[in-house]
């Protein structure tokens, strides 16, 4: 894996992006979904976020 980084004074910072993510709504049941894993679940929840994988699983239900 190959990173760039920018140099701002002193410091290198490395040039990251996350891919684009889906711009459709979740919808009601989505909404729901997240509230459930973030208070219940939330390593799940974490998990999720972190894989970038929590926008498409709310947008199946």
């Amino acid at each position: 894996m190959y990173i760039t980084y920018t140099k701002h004074g002193d410091y290198y910072y490395p040039d990251l992006a996350l891919p684009p993510q889906p711009t459709e709504d979740i919808g009601r049941f989505g909404r729901m979904r997240k509230k459930f894993l973030k208070e219940h679940q939330s390593d799940t929840f974490a998990l999720m976020l972190m894989e970038n994988t929590l926008i498409q699983h709310l947008m199946k239900n």
